[in-house]
């Protein structure tokens, strides 16, 4: 049988499949790279949509350039977008110091890292500081000269409400040491107290007595001696004054240990300070001036513990100034208290006492007992009230005492 297959039709037959085979392979690679660029058209659409709709600032830098920025930057900082692209970086910062900072302290935090996050300060447009969260990535961690991406955070609102609360716990921490303080101070003026207190019943028990003889001698050698030698008479009512003198500090001693209730009623303040002017003949000397308002002024309070509060305070006044100067008495009315202030020309309280006047045992006076004003703060707060020491208007000292008003009943 002859053979009919040449060399030449074979080898056409191989080069045809060869070419198909080719042809469908290059096929394939099309469809692949038409379907990869689909896929990173799609991946470039699906970013600039994040990049657009994103809730956080993003932006691209190179060489402190920016390129691109999306509408939530522009948002942050009140600028367009093709007021911000091209532009110099420091545009957003309110200093160069704050430009420079940001700029040392990602640099340093890249190069350590391969991103870095600081926080710091933009301007908006309107001049308005914001405070920002900016993070930063290189495209290429090797040079950063190629660009930065940056995403940026308005933290501002967070750092204002770290601020209240950073002083509602300092404001909490003073108010906490300031009732510590005042408890302290307390138990130390009650611990105080109570070691009078007890030592008041046996001086009391004590001296009483004795001072009792003295007074009944006294009152004999008054009745022997004639009564038309001065003196004589000189000396027995010096020792007549300072019993009495004797017997008040005692009975002081146990007035500050021992403060009733107050029996509160209607008092009318103008007639209740003529009666301690007229009762105390050195208070009776002194040049006065009372202004109330209204007038009259009636208030709320135990008659004689009142009375005994302002002749005290009078009492110190008028020691203070001697035989010149004037004192004042001033009350004035307000919604839920009534104000009294008592004030004099004197030279005023030494600055290293003033706030312990009202501490017993202490006293401007040389020959003080430091009981007075002590009373007068036990029979106040008894009161409800307040009484602090202050300084004149120009000069002198002033005490000022707050009660508190009574309630009206409605009708």
């Amino acid at each position: 049988m002859e053979d009919t297959h040449t060399p030449g039709k074979s080898h056409t037959r191989q080069e045809t499949l060869r070419l198909r085979r080719a042809k469908a392979q290059g096929r394939r690679d099309l469809t692949a790279r038409a379907q990869e660029a689909q896929r990173s058209a799609e991946t470039q659409i699906q970013l600039e949509s994040v990049f657009r709709a994103a809730p956080i600032g993003i932006g691209l830098v190179s060489n402190r350039v920016l390129l691109q920025v999306n509408e939530r930057l522009c948002a942050m900082t009140g600028y367009r977008a093709e007021e911000l692209i091209g532009q110099n970086a420091r545009i957003l910062y309110p200093t160069q110091a704050d430009y420079d900072y940001v700029g040392r302290e990602k640099y340093e935090q890249i190069s350590r890292h391969g991103t870095g996050a600081v926080e710091t300060k933009w301007r908006r447009k309107d001049g308005t500081v914001i405070e920002i969260l900016l993070s930063s990535t290189p495209l290429d961690a090797t040079d950063l000269s190629k660009g930065v991406t940056f995403t940026a955070l308005d933290i501002t609102e967070r750092k204002r409400a770290q601020k209240r609360l950073f002083e509602q716990e300092q404001h909490a921490k003073q108010r906490v040491e300031a009732e510590l303080a005042e408890a302290r101070d307390e138990l130390v003026r009650k611990t105080r107290l109570a070691a009078i207190g007890q030592m008041s019943a046996s001086i009391a028990h004590d001296l009483r007595n004795p001072l009792g003889a003295v007074r009944n001698a006294a009152y004999l050698l008054k009745c022997r001696l004639p009564q038309d030698d001065p003196k004589l008479l000189e000396p027995v009512a010096i020792i007549e004054q300072e019993v009495i003198r004797a017997d008040g500090i005692i009975t002081n001693l146990l007035n500050l240990t021992r403060c009733r209730s107050p029996n509160k009623e209607a008092v009318d303040l103008g007639r209740l300070i003529q009666c301690v002017f007229d009762n105390s003949p050195r208070v009776r000397q002194a040049r006065r001036r009372v202004a109330l308002s209204p007038d009259p002024f009636i208030m709320q309070a135990d008659v004689g513990q009142l009375s005994q509060v302002l002749a005290n305070i009078l009492d110190n006044a008028v020691d203070a100034m001697g035989a010149e100067g004037e004192v004042c008495v001033e009350a004035t009315r307000r919604a839920d208290r009534d104000v009294l202030v008592v004030r004099d020309t004197g030279p005023g309280w030494p600055a290293e006492i003033r706030d312990r006047l009202f501490e017993p045992l202490v006293t401007t006076k040389t020959t003080g007992t430091g009981l007075g004003l002590a009373i007068c703060r036990q029979i106040i707060e008894s009161h409800g009230g307040t009484i602090e020491a202050e300084d004149g208007p120009t000069q002198g000292a002033a005490i000022r005492i707050q009660l508190p008003r009574r309630q009206e009943a409605a009708p």
